[in-house]
């Protein structure tokens, strides 16, 4: 039976100041060899493959929360862009609901910013590369001409507030687009159908991995967890993520032990 572990990458893999406990780092390196593993994100490919070079694993990646998904040595297997229609539809939903503070779109080679420069320096800190287009006002509609876009993010002042809205983002009446939310902060759009889950069963079928377990800490992670045959919510992730989740985990400690025990003592991890 050929294992995969999907691993969502900020808030649990990464800590909240953008580290990897060590401890992770050797079991992850330690099990690689035996088992699939899988890095799966709403950061751009970009972003994800930096962690791949500081895990020293070359794995595949599921990025933009399922829009891209790739495999080593092989490419890009798979990409779902936002039309066009999407795009501007979406970014007239973001203007109407208000209540934001920076509103950054991503290309798989590039992205771009809209709003707040603090923001702006927060998120170019963890992807690892400074926005390609840094405009501080946001336009009325998005004036760009970088080729396919692949995900909209949002900082919002208050999400909840979002939830509570008449015409709230998460209310779904587009057939070209959905929205999620990342955590507390963000919202999320790619084109309607993408999920982590559906990147990891594109996986499946290239990989031909049979059993699935995995481990996250978002509401981007509900699907990963749909399609898993054990999932794990990190202790700190709201309350309906945990108990969607098979089981939880305390600490970056014992996500270590876990992936440890996915192989046999044999290999000696």
């Amino acid at each position: 039976m050929k294992k995969a572990l999907i691993l969502d990458v900020d808030g649990t893999l990464v800590g909240a100041g953008g580290d990897i406990d060590t401890d992770i780092v050797d079991a992850l390196q330690c099990v690689a060899p035996a088992i699939q593993i899988v890095l799966a994100s709403g950061r751009p490919l970009f972003g994800v493959q930096k962690i791949t070079v500081i895990l020293k694993i070359d794995c595949p990646v599921i990025a933009f929360n399922g829009a891209v998904t790739s495999i080593p040595h092989v490419g890009v297997v798979e990409r779902y862009p936002l039309p066009r229609s999407a795009l501007l539809e979406i970014w007239n939903t973001v203007l109407t609901a208000g209540r934001y503070q920076a509103i950054f779109v991503y290309g798989e080679h590039y992205w771009a910013a809209f709003g707040d420069e603090i923001a702006t320096a927060e998120e170019a800190a963890i992807i690892g590369r400074a926005p390609l287009i840094r405009v501080a006002s946001i336009p009325n509609e998005p004036a760009l001409d970088l080729g396919q876009i692949y995900k909209v993010s949002v900082i919002c002042l208050d999400v909840d507030a979002w939830t509570r809205q008449a015409r709230s983002p998460f209310d779904k009446r587009s057939t070209e687009w959905n929205a999620s939310r990342s955590s507390p902060r963000y919202v999320e759009f790619v084109a309607d159908a993408v999920s982590k889950a559906h990147g990891v069963q594109i996986l499946r079928r290239h990989l031909g991995f049979s059993y699935v377990v995995s481990v996250g800490d978002g509401y981007n992670d509900l699907s990963l967890f749909d399609v898993s045959d054990r999932s794990y919510a990190m202790s700190w992730a709201p309350l309906p993520i945990r108990k969607r989740a098979s089981a939880t985990l305390p600490s970056s400690r014992a996500l270590a032990l876990l992936i440890r025990s996915l192989i046999s003592d044999k290999v000696g991890c």
